[in-house]
């Protein structure tokens, strides 16, 4: 087994993000879903970290 860290876009977290999309919408009422995403940045505005999701439902 192996395990690689990557702090760039690619094909295998696009895959991995749509698997888990996927899944869970399966699991939930039908609903429209909004962005609710969470950055944070250095003082120049370099992408440091962050999280990303959806809300749904009322």
């Amino acid at each position: 087994m192996y395990f690689r860290l990557e702090n760039k876009e690619s094909h295998k977290s696009q895959e991995i993000g749509n698997l888990i999309r996927v899944y869970n919408r399966s699991k939930r009422e039908e609903s429209e879903s909004e962005p609710l995403n969470l950055y944070v940045e250095d003082e120049k505005g370099n992408l440091l970290a962050g999280l990303i999701a959806e809300t749904f439902g009322n």
